[in-house]
């Protein structure tokens, strides 16, 4: 969106097209590298008709379209990848030649990607992962979205060895069968944020802000972070 009010003042419109790499393979021997082709004879064609459109390419996961073309010759694996990226090359280089088209990829697995692929791209930005304030956010989200919907409901009472852990109920109980309070009331609806659940809630390692921070304190492995 920034993108396109910056460059509103050169062209009248901006368009998005978004390509999913995994899609362009094909269990036909040479078909890959066809798909590849057609597909951005298609964007190619679209940048000649519409001259005063600036377009937007983005191609996720490109890594599963752009591996290295090394491990191709030196295993047992089809030579059809290896043409798949021949191909993508050329499309991109093709590319080149416009002056009103971004190409966007992104891939956690940047060390599989084609050198070649990697010498055609002029900015590489890595995005680390989410901090552990962001992840709590996310979690508490959705937690409320859940609360909200009626799908969780609170149960403050101590949880016994039949109750679950995390101290809520699953279902549409009526609230005169959630019991009674036996720990400092909590606003369900307006869960605390990462600030309060650190200055107040550290000590009540039973609660549900606490349980949630110390989630978010441990999904660190495992999250995605790209280029």
């Amino acid at each position: 969106q920034k993108l396109a009010i910056r460059m509103g003042q050169q062209y009248i419109q901006t368009k998005l097209v978004e390509i999913d790499a995994a899609a362009l393979f094909s269990k036909f021997f040479g078909e890959s590298s066809k798909l590849v082709s057609r597909t951005f004879a298609k964007i190619e064609k679209l940048l000649h008709e519409e001259p005063n459109v600036f377009l937007c390419i983005m191609v996720d996961e490109i890594e599963s379209l752009a591996s290295r073309r090394q491990h191709s010759t030196g295993s047992n694996e089809p030579k059809d990848s290896m043409r798949a990226v021949n191909a993508l090359l050329v499309a991109l280089d093709r590319l080149g030649r416009h002056s009103n088209v971004i190409v966007f990829c992104t891939s956690n697995l940047i060390d599989t990607i084609d050198l070649a692929i990697l010498d055609r791209i002029d900015i590489k930005q890595y995005l680390p992962g989410p901090s552990t304030k962001t992840r709590y956010e996310i979690f508490r989200r959705c937690y409320l979205d859940l609360f909200r919907c009626g799908i969780l409901l609170p149960n403050q009472q101590r949880p016994r060895d039949d109750v679950d852990a995390l101290d809520i109920s699953v279902g549409t109980r009526p609230p005169e069968t959630w019991g009674v309070v036996a720990r400092p009331s909590i606003d369900y609806e307006v869960l605390p944020t990462y600030e309060v659940v650190e200055l107040k809630y550290r000590s009540d390692q039973d609660s549900i802000p606490y349980r949630l921070w110390r989630i978010a304190e441990r999904s660190a492995v495992g999250v995605s972070k790209g280029v």
